[in-house]
């Protein structure tokens, strides 16, 4: 036994796995009854497994475990971690940092048990993200636990533990959401195509460009992730105006890169998103090439020559550029297709059948995976070489029936077989509502497919309608905003507007507006709070309640404003009808002005 200079002792007994047995390795423990009590355990489990007790595996744990002490957590973690690199690690360690290290940082791993991980469970579930100000994500937390149970099984394989501390125990399953929404037929999806064409329209009146249209329908036809669409540059299409004789009229994309959020601050010496597409970090060998569809080359050749003509288009540059700049450069994010600005306004404006939020960008390629698969006759291994998917599993994930609801039954009609002996036909007619009706000839012959209707036909009569539609809805909702905030707590604006001038005018709103503010303020926080009966506020309900008021108060002061500038303009045209005398304004000069 050696004392050392920090209060802590150290045994050194022979390393039974050294073949020549002159190694010795050290036990350092801070009391001298622990540092014992460890080479004890340690002789013992020699002595066992030389009687054929015990295997190897648990006399390599039980020395590991001795000589190196408790295994704790986040040297757990640590030495997993320390093998990965990249992205993969940096998210790792914000993990680390926003769910393990807060509850688990200072634990030994044998202290994970099935009642410490419940609990842990129940706390974050419960936690408000920093940056999102939302809930974190029921795959998050999974993430997380299934990152801390592969470092505790590097561990078991080292000997350094045994088992999972948490036995049998399991996340809760936060259930399946709802199924994301895609266009089930080609119609369905030349509608949201149109409709984003139609959105093109007026944003350009507005700004002078737009490509919704062009990213909707290369996502759609290309089978695209979001990542894929911003990152995509124009040296990953080859043979867009036939430079490759040998391949024809044939035009073919290489899906090389994504474009992750934040990559410009991840990577400050990049000029253009590098990082691979899914599943292909370490991959050796790159994905095969795309055979583009005729109409995405149209849409692409289109998307060039508006980018040429505004000065954008550069040989190594973005295909569908962000434009706030005004400088065609690449996006920094990975959402090429906002969700609810783009994506859902052109579902409403299309009038596809489901919840629009039910649907996200993502919904362009479960549309591409459905229609190809369809179109191929059910040919899985074409479908899953256009979607880049490396399991048949996966890709049935993105499978959408053409109908919605209970799908309708596939045999065809069959004969009806003749009434039984002693059964008259009358009253067997007298009994259907129907007519007695036999099938056709062909009983199993397939009735073909009908043709496409061509939207051309539908066009016009199709978007006078959409645009009436949208006038009603946009009316509507005008409505419901000014009828919900037009300060039904300010007893008369009217009087409020007496009010303030009788005071001067020298301050932004009487004090009738600022009670009637704080009066909207709190119905507005108790409407939201009737919503969550029962156990105290979590923190994001009680921002929920705070943002319902804050949403209250700033709609009775807005109708203020309204009304006071309203007022203001018809006491200036009075002023001036009535010819030249005093003026009025928000801020009423010093002097009163002289009349010539």
């Amino acid at each position: 036994m050696q004392k050392l200079a920090s209060e802590s002792h150290r045994i050194q007994i022979p390393d039974p796995f050294d073949p020549e047995k002159k190694r010795r390795v050290s036990i350092t423990a801070p009391t001298r009854q622990e540092a014992e009590g460890r080479a004890e355990r340690v002789r013992q489990a020699l002595r066992d497994f030389k009687l054929g007790l015990i295997p190897e595996e648990d006399l390599r744990r039980i020395f590991n475990a001795g000589t190196r002490g408790p295994l704790g957590v986040k040297e757990a973690w640590d030495a997993h971690i320390d093998k990965k690199h990249g992205r993969w690690k940096r998210q790792a360690e914000t993990v680390w940092k926003s769910l393990l290290e807060p509850h688990f940082g200072k634990l030994s791993a044998v202290e994970l048990d099935e009642e410490r991980m419940t609990e842990w469970e129940r706390k974050v579930r419960q936690v408000i993200s920093k940056v999102t100000r939302r809930a974190y994500a029921p795959s998050y937390i999974e993430n997380a636990v299934n990152v801390l149970a592969a470092a505790l099984r590097r561990q078991i394989r080292a000997g350094r533990l045994a088992q999972l501390p948490w036995g049998d125990w399991k996340l809760e399953s936060a259930g399946r959401g709802r199924e994301r929404e895609a266009c089930r037929t080609v119609e369905e999806a030349m509608r949201l195509v149109e409709a984003a064409r139609q959105r093109d329209l007026r944003v350009a009146r507005r700004r002078g460009y737009a490509d919704l249209a062009a990213r909707v329908l290369v996502g759609w036809l290309c089978c695209l992730r979001q990542g894929e669409l911003s990152g995509l540059g124009w040296d990953d299409i080859v043979n867009l105006d036939g430079e490759v004789p040998e391949l024809g009229d044939r035009v073919l994309l290489h899906v090389r890169h994504q474009a992750v959020d934040g990559w410009r601050t991840l990577h400050p010496e990049w000029t253009r998103p590098l990082t691979p597409p899914k599943w292909r970090a370490h991959a050796k060998e790159p994905d095969p090439p795309i055979d583009m569809h005729p109409s995405a080359i149209r849409a692409l050749r289109a998307q060039r020559d508006n980018l040429i003509a505004r000065g954008w288009y550069r040989p190594d540059g973005p295909v569908f550029p962000e434009t706030r700049s005004g400088k065609g450069l690449w996006r920094s994010h990975a959402d090429c297709i906002h969700p609810e600005r783009e994506m859902r306004e052109i579902v409403r404006a299309a009038g596809l059948p489901g919840d629009p939020r039910d649907w996200t960008p993502h919904s362009l390629r479960t549309t591409g995976a459905s229609l190809e698969t369809r179109a191929s006759s059910g040919d899985l291994k074409s479908t899953m070489l256009r979607t880049r998917h490396k399991t048949v599993k996966v890709l049935l994930g993105y499978m959408r029936d053409v109908g919605r609801g209970l799908p309708p039954t596939a045999l065809p009609d069959v004969p009806v077989p003749l009434p039984a002996a002693g059964v008259r036909v009358r009253e067997l007619v007298s009994a259907r509502p129907e007519p007695y009706r036999f099938a056709p000839a062909d009983p199993w012959g397939i009735e073909p497919e009908r043709a496409v209707v061509d939207v051309a036909d539908l066009r016009e009569p199709y978007l006078r309608r959409v645009d009436s539609d949208e006038k009603a809805e946009r009316a509507k909702r005008r409505h419901e905003q000014r009828m919900r905030y037009m300060g039904r707590d300010v007893p008369s604006m009217e009087k409020a507007f007496q009010q303030w001038i009788a005071r001067g005018a020298k301050e932004r709103r009487p004090p009738m507006v600022v009670e009637a503010a704080k009066r909207a303020y709190d119905r507005g926080y108790s409407a939201k709070l009737r919503g969550f009966p029962g156990a105290p506020l979590t923190a994001e309900q009680r921002a929920a309640c705070q943002r319902a008021g804050f949403l209250a108060r700033r709609g009775t002061l807005n109708a203020w404003e309204k009304y006071r500038q309203r007022r203001l303009e018809g006491m200036k045209r009075e002023t001036l009808d009535a010819g030249p005398a005093t003026c009025i304004d928000d801020e009423a000069p010093d002097e009163p002005q002289e009349t010539p």
